[in-house]
C-alpha cells in the first residue's frame, strides 16, 4: 500500500524545468586552399613547395587563441566556446602569414563551417610566410567538412572583419587609450616664455582611436607658467586651464584640433586655441597656438599615453 502511494506521488511530481542556458561548447570547421597563377591547389599538392612545414589556421577571440591544424586535403577543425572568432593568421612551420581578418560565429552545440578559404599568391614557395601581399577570399563550400562528432554542421561562412577586434565598441581600455599626459614649451608676445604640463582625454567618433577619417573630441586640464624677460612673475602668473575642443584625424597618425579653454588663477578669461599632432595613440609630437589675454602663444608639444607606457613595462 505504501509503495503504491509513493509511486503515485512520484508520478505526479512535475519534472524540473530544463536548463534555459544553451550549451556553450561549439566548433569551427573549414577548408584551406591555395590559388597559384589561377590554379586551385590543396596542401597535398604543395608538399615540395612547403618543405614539410606544418600548416595551421590561427583564430582569436579576445585573449583566447585557437590553432587548428590543416590536413593534406586542406580541412581544419577546432573546438571552441560559442561566440565570434576571428581568422587572423596561417602558421607555416615557424613562420606566420598574416591574413585579412575574417569573422566566423561559432554557434552553441553546433559545428560552424567557415567555408573554403582560398589564399591567392603568385608563387607559394617563395611568398608563403613572407607576408608579401597574399589575398584571402572565402567561398561558400562546406560539402564533406566536419570533425566527425555528433554536432550538426551548419553554414556560417566567414565574413570580412574590421582591422581591430571590437571596432565600433567602447570599453574602459578604449577610453583610457585616449588619456595623454604631456608638456608644452614655447614663447608668447613681448619676449615671454610659456610652458607647462597638460592632461588631455581624446575620444573618437569611430572606434578605435588611431584610425584615419575620424572625428575627435578633446577635454583638457593644464597648468601653464609665463615668464617675462627672465623674471618669474607673481604667483598669479601660474594659470590653470580647463578646455574643450574637437577636431579631425585625416590619417591615423595626424590630428588637427581646435577649441577653447577657460583660464583661472592668473589672467583669467576664455582663450581659443589650435593644435596639430603627429604620432600614434601612444606617443605624439605637435604644435599649439593659443590666443590669450597676454597675446599669442606658440608652443611645441610632446605627449605620452600612461596606458601604453604601463603596458610596455608589463
Amino acid at each position: 500500500m505504501l509503495a503504491s502511494i509513493l509511486a503515485l506521488t512520484l508520478a505526479a511530481t512535475p519534472a524540473p524545468p530544463p536548463d534555459p542556458s544553451p550549451p556553450r561548447s561549439a566548433s569551427v570547421t573549414g577548408r584551406l586552399m591555395f590559388r597559384e597563377k589561377g590554379r586551385l591547389l590543396a596542401p597535398r599538392d604543395l608538399r615540395r613547395a612547403l618543405h614539410g612545414a606544418r600548416l595551421a589556421i590561427g583564430l582569436r577571440r579576445g585573449w583566447d587563441v585557437l590553432v587548428a591544424p590543416v590536413g593534406d586535403d586542406g580541412s581544419f577543425h577546432a573546438s571552441a566556446t560559442a561566440g565570434v572568432w576571428r581568422i587572423e593568421w596561417l602558421e607555416v612551420g615557424g613562420k606566420s602569414e598574416l591574413l585579412a581578418p575574417h569573422e566566423v560565429d561559432a554557434r552553441p552545440g553546433q559545428t560552424t563551417c567557415a567555408g573554403q578559404l582560398e589564399l591567392a599568391m603568385q608563387d607559394v614557395e617563395s611568398e608563403l610566410g613572407a607576408n608579401a601581399g597574399s589575398q584571402l577570399a572565402v567561398v561558400d563550400r562546406c560539402a564533406g567538412l566536419g570533425p566527425g562528432n555528433r554536432q550538426p554542421v551548419v553554414p556560417g561562412v566567414a565574413r570580412p572583419g574590421a582591422d581591430y577586434e571590437g571596432a565600433g565598441s567602447r570599453g574602459a581600455l578604449e577610453m583610457l587609450a585616449g588619456l595623454r599626459g604631456g608638456w608644452a614649451f614655447g614663447e608668447g608676445e613681448n619676449g615671454a616664455t610659456v610652458g607647462g604640463w597638460r592632461l588631455e582625454l581624446v575620444g573618437g567618433l569611430s572606434s578605435p582611436l588611431g584610425q584615419g577619417r575620424n572625428l575627435l573630441l578633446v577635454a583638457s586640464f593644464a597648468d601653464a607658467n609665463r615668464e617675462v624677460s627672465g623674471v618669474v612673475g607673481p604667483p598669479v602668473a601660474a594659470t590653470r586651464a580647463i578646455g574643450l575642443g574637437g577636431g579631425y584625424a585625416p590619417f591615423g597618425w595626424l590630428e588637427a584640433t581646435a577649441g577653447g579653454e577657460v583660464r583661472f588663477g592668473g589672467r583669467s578669461g576664455l582663450v581659443p586655441w589650435l593644435a596639430l599632432r603627429a604620432g600614434n595613440p601612444a606617443f605624439g609630437l605637435g604644435g599649439r597656438a593659443a590666443f590669450g589675454p597676454d597675446g599669442r602663444e606658440l608652443s611645441i608639444t610632446v605627449d605620452l599615453s600612461p596606458l601604453f607606457l604601463v603596458g610596455s613595462l608589463l
